[in-house]
């Protein structure tokens, strides 16, 4: 993923925003004021990247299990600081939670 300037375009401004890893694809992208999430496979299993806006690194959101599934709720609020997504397994139905962008908090909010 690139960014560049509105003002010119062309490959040659293009800068990194998230570079190309052999086995990543991302299945999907949303965009706050602060940060930008992707959720991502790496060689199957899903993540859920935050990248802030202001410079700082990336970071995954930890699960235990191995094997899961992952979605992400589209909110409708650009300025907010929670993403909502859903979680489950094999073995754990699915779960719904609030996760805080600044804090990195998860709260569950439907099982």
């Amino acid at each position: 993923m690139v960014e560049a300037p509105v003002a010119t375009p062309e490959r040659t401004s293009w800068r990194d925003v998230v570079a190309h890893k052999p086995g990543c694809m991302i299945r999907g992208l949303l965009l706050f004021q602060e940060y930008f999430v992707r959720l991502e496979s790496v060689n199957a299993p899903l993540r859920l990247i935050i990248q802030p806006l202001s410079g700082e690194k990336a970071y995954a959101i930890e699960f235990e299990e191995e094997f899961y599934d992952l979605g992400v709720s589209r909110g409708f609020e650009y300025e907010t600081k929670m993403l909502r997504f859903t979680y489950s397994s094999l073995t754990t139905p699915q779960q719904t939670f609030d996760f805080n962008l600044n804090t990195r908090e998860r709260e569950l909010r439907k099982e």
